[in-house]
C-alpha cells in the first residue's frame, strides 16, 4: 500500500521527540519533528529572524521517519505514564518502540493494532471489472407450441417467454 489513507493518526512522543504515528492496515509508520538546536536560535535572535527565514526554523537533528510492519509486531501494551498520557509500547523482534500519548489515542491505538492484527482489518481487493454473464440460451427456439394453460390452442414462445399470440390447435 502506498499513499493510503491511514486508519489511525496520532500526535505522540517517541524518543523524547514530538511524532506524527500512522497506523495503516500493514504497517505503523511515525514522523519524528527534528529539534531546533542552540546555535540556530542565537543566529535567529541576532539575525531578527532573518536565518529563520533563510533555513527554516526547525532543525534536522533527531527528525526522520520510522516504519514497523504489522507482521512484525509482536505484542502491544499499554502502560501509566502521567495524570494524561499512557504510553503504547509496540514489541518487535528488532525492539520495543514506546509511543507517548493521550489515554484515549493510547487505549484506540491498542485496539486497532490488535483487531489487525486479529485480521478485523484487511487489505482491499483491487476491484476487478466483472466480467459480463454468458448470454442467455432459450431452452426452446421461437415457435408455436402447446399453451400451457388451454390444451385447446397453440401460444407463441418468442425464445424467452410466452406472449399474448395464440391460435386455435389442429
Amino acid at each position: 500500500m502506498s499513499e493510503d489513507a491511514p486508519l489511525l493518526e496520532i500526535t505522540s512522543h517517541i524518543d523524547g521527540k514530538n511524532a506524527k504515528v500512522r497506523v495503516y492496515p500493514d504497517r505503523v509508520e511515525w514522523d519524528k519533528v527534528g529539534k531546533v538546536s542552540g546555535a540556530k536560535v542565537t543566529a535567529g535572535i541576532i539575525t531578527m529572524g532573518a536565518s529563520f527565514a533563510a533555513t527554516g526554523a526547525r532543525g534536522r537533528r533527531g527528525a526522520g521517519s520510522d516504519m514497523l510492519l504489522m507482521d512484525a509486531i509482536q505484542g502491544v501494551t499499554t502502560r501509566r505514564d502521567t495524570v494524561l498520557n499512557d504510553v503504547v509500547v509496540l514489541h518487535s523482534s528488532s525492539g520495543v518502540i514506546e509511543m507517548r500519548c493521550s489515554k484515549k489515542e493510547a487505549a484506540s491505538m491498542k485496539e486497532l493494532i490488535l483487531a489487525v492484527k486479529r485480521g478485523a482489518y484487511s487489505q482491499p481487493v483491487s476491484a476487478q471489472p466483472a466480467s459480463p454473464p454468458p448470454p442467455v440460451q432459450p431452452s426452446w427456439p421461437a415457435n408455436w407450441y402447446p399453451d400451457p394453460q388451454n390444451d385447446r390452442q397453440l401460444r407463441y414462445w418468442d425464445g424467452s417467454r410466452w406472449t399474448e399470440h395464440t391460435h386455435p390447435k389442429g
